[in-house]
């Protein structure tokens, strides 16, 4: 993805000192993330913090979401050693929190050159405070490092002495000469929080508000306010088509020496074709060495295809190729031809998981809030279906290719809940494997011949087991920081 069209919908902020959680964001489908150092971490963890969050960006498997350090103030006993770290950690960038005056970005850009910053790291600024708001014209000139603003809404309540409404009318005047200001020296600008978990209508409405305002997109302080985020900060489809119109018509307009157009029965100046062709220059968009995939998503994308080709091909071996299957049994023994073919799906199963850890996060659509429950339903289902091809009950003579349709369940209900490109292409692939795999058993099997009903103790078995690798499985995500239940 090209600089100056990177989104900024969601900015989440991810605790620097939880390992879990910095192993999470590398499968979340958020713009950008906030690696933080500062409030999510307590002053005695504030080192150990630096250096997690330093060995995760080395480790690197982010993908093409921006990557925002945020260090503790300057002021601070930490300040000095974070921005040392962020300096050659390898982040896009480093988060200023409580910037009051340009110096304060000044101070940062000189120190940061002094550490042997690259050229490519920005500052972005935290505006958190009623001086920084006032200041804030000042502030987005200071450096032509400066990237982008983030609203401190939290900590700018605390200060002016206001209330949290649902509609925020004591911030929006501060929020309004923020967004002027970084505006103004072509800024990205990000709202702040909304703080109430699981209240989905009220985030919405604080998105709603911010998009019609024109923030870039909005910090979150948990992965469930990811989608809805994604989804009201990007543009819909009605929207896309009338800006295609109102390009296209002002493209022949000003051929035939024009200077307005109609469009769907309105009238329209050159500032309606700039609204839905923005060419706001960003100062970030001229960095160099930004943008599109980090270095080894190419590689990462490859191994994952290769892990799905490789997969199938070791499946369909038999069915493809039988003769040449039984000419490696004979010449090696049944048991080394199957070695040499289990060993192959192993590697395929390492390649997609390598190849799909190190994919660059590329999104293609937005999957609905309301999809991961439907996920965990259709994963209880797809792990007895698996569970079914080996059991002994009732349930085995209810479908020919139950493991198989278990992987298409499966398949289904990753792509309800991850809408990038990399998540296409690995659960899109291994459904279409099940699916050309019934296929191929079908046509060369012929008739299915349907097993004797076994005893129901079978399938109390088969409902036990699947709820019990459903709670394994559950616990393994969450131990790995990745929390299924929404």
């Amino acid at each position: 993805m090209e600089p100056e069209t990177h989104p900024y919908r969601s900015v989440l902020y991810m605790p620097g000192s939880k390992e879990r959680a910095l192993e999470k964001a590398r499968g979340l489908p958020a713009d950008a993330l906030i690696l933080d150092l500062e409030d999510a971490v307590a002053p005695a963890e504030k080192p150990r913090a630096r250096d997690l969050v330093a060995a995760a960006l080395a480790a690197g498997g982010y993908g093409s979401r921006r990557l925002i350090l945020r260090i503790n103030g300057l002021d601070t006993e930490w300040g000095a050693a974070d921005l040392a770290a962020g300096s050659k950690a390898g982040p896009d960038a480093i988060l200023l929190p409580k910037a009051e005056r340009p110096e304060d970005v000044q101070r940062a850009a000189a120190l940061m050159e002094a550490h042997g910053a690259p050229e490519r790291l920005r500052i972005w600024a935290m505006i958190e405070t009623p001086r920084g708001v006032l200041g804030a014209g000042a502030i987005a000139a200071a450096h032509p490092r400066l990237e982008g603003f983030v609203l401190g809404t939290n900590d700018l309540a605390k200060e002016l002495g206001a209330a949290h409404t649902p509609g925020r009318e004591p911030l929006l005047a501060s929020l309004g000469m923020t967004l002027l200001a970084a505006r103004a020296e072509g800024l990205v600008c990000v709202d702040g929080v909304h703080n109430t978990l699981q209240d989905d209508a009220g985030l919405r409405a604080v998105c709603t508000q911010g998009r019609d305002m024109g923030f870039d997109g909005k910090t979150l302080i948990h992965p469930a306010q990811i989608a809805i985020t994604n989804e009201v900060f990007a543009p819909a489809p009605a929207e896309l088509d009338l800006a295609r119109a109102q390009v296209a018509a002002f493209g022949a307009a000003e051929a035939r020496g024009e200077g307005v157009a109609v469009v769907d029965g309105r009238i329209g100046e050159p500032a309606c074709r700039d609204r839905a062709a923005p060419s706001r220059p960003r100062r970030g968009d001229r960095r160099p060495g930004i943008g599109g995939c980090r270095a080894g998503g190419a590689q990462a994308m490859t191994l994952l295809l290769l892990g799905i080709v490789l997969w199938s091909a070791a499946h369909a071996f038999k069915r493809v190729a039988p003769g040449m299957r039984a000419d490696l049994t004979d010449r090696f023994g049944a048991g080394p031809a199957k070695g040499f073919f289990a060993v192959l799906i192993g590697v395929s199963v390492l390649a997609m998981i390598l190849g799909f850890r190190g994919a660059p996060f590329t999104p293609v659509y937005t999957p609905p809030s309301w999809a991961v429950h439907v996920n965990n339903l259709l994963m209880l289902g797809a792990i007895a279906l698996m569970g079914m091809g080996q059991s002994k009950g009732r349930a085995r003579a209810w479908l020919r290719h139950p493991m198989l349709t278990g992987v298409l369940v499966w398949a289904v209900a990753h792509l309800l809940v991850n809408g990038d490109y990399a998540s296409l292409l690995l659960f899109g692939g291994m459904g279409l494997w099940a699916v050309l795999e019934m296929v191929m058993i079908n046509a060369q099997d012929g008739p299915w011949q349907r097993p004797a009903p076994g005893p129901i103790k079978g399938d109390l078995r088969l409902l036990a087991i699947t709820l019990v690798l459903y709670g394994v499985i559950g616990g393994i995500h969450a131990w790995l920081g990745y929390w299924p239940f929404g």
